[in-house]
């Protein structure tokens, strides 16, 4: 007998051990999301005759329009089942529950972030959703260090910030809770969020050292000055290639190109075609 219904915290070690059998992710990680970020009302559980076989993660969040209107939302996160259980529908079934509990709470936009390429197919089939988040990605040589090196900031430094440098622009708000637990997740790579000083004014970063590779998860700099931010992060710590990414249309560097990043969808779902908005972060 199938059940689905919200998480709670008894039921941690056997999400614990579902998500790491799904995704691999170490102990560190998922202690991290567990003790900083867990909330057992945002974990949907599917159990089959008493065994958990799938889990979805739904983190409140809002949508900001270019006229500075707010939608609210939802993030699909961390969607797993039992590699040995996969193709039975479970996860459909979640995803369909998790469409109800949304209805429920009158969240009318859910957004997720496919977790490996060709991973899109499954959620427009399973799910409805549409392709909506598009970014700009530029993989490059690190540039020199520039004369004054990026700071780290807090999550509500952060937040203002990115929200100035955001005007206008369609995007995914996050709270100060979610970016100091992003934080934390940039941390056990060695980086954090940053704020850097262009000629233009103000730029910020959450940025992640992997070795030699510096990953940019989001770039937000005034128009001509994202050179200028990079040098300002590889003045923290040296780095020999670098990875960025930064909203669709905003890209600088050599080598950027636009990719999808995120799926969105209504709730209901509706059949009319979504806009483009910026996603930017997504624990990934």
């Amino acid at each position: 007998m199938l059940e689905m219904k919200l998480s709670v915290p008894e039921e941690w070690p056997a999400c614990k051990a579902l998500w790491k059998a799904a995704f691999g992710d170490d102990d560190a990680y998922i202690d991290n999301y567990y003790h900083n970020y867990y909330r057992p009302e945002r974990v949907l559980t599917l159990k089959d005759n008493g065994e958990l076989r799938s889990m979805l993660a739904l983190f409140p969040m809002e949508l900001r329009w270019p006229d500075g209107g707010k939608t609210k939302a939802a993030y699909l996160y961390a969607l797993a089942t039992d590699p040995a259980c996969r193709g039975q529908g479970y996860a459909t079934f979640l995803l369909r529950y998790a469409d109800f509990t949304l209805a429920e709470q009158a969240v009318p936009f859910l957004s997720t972030v496919p977790a490996q390429p060709g991973l899109e197919n499954f959620f427009a089939a399973a799910g409805d959703f549409q392709p909506c988040h598009p970014m700009d990605e530029a993989e490059l040589a690190a540039p020199a260090s520039g004369p004054v090196p990026a700071r780290p900031v807090t999550g509500e430094e952060y937040r203002l910030l990115r929200e100035a440098l955001l005007e206008g622009t369609a995007h995914a708000i996050y709270d100060t809770a979610y970016l100091d637990y992003q934080a934390k997740v940039s941390a056990l790579a060695g980086g954090g969020l940053y704020r850097m000083e262009t000629p233009s004014g103000p730029a910020c970063a959450v940025a992640e050292w992997y070795g030699d590779l510096l990953d940019v998860r989001e770039l937000l700099a005034p128009a001509g000055e994202q050179s200028a931010a990079l040098a300002a992060l590889t003045a923290v710590r040296p780095a020999g290639h670098c990875r960025v990414r930064c909203p669709a249309g905003r890209g600088e560097l050599p080598g950027t190109v636009r990719r999808l990043f995120g799926m969105g969808k209504r709730v209901p779902t509706t059949s009319t075609v979504l806009g483009e908005s910026y996603f930017g972060l997504a624990f990934d």
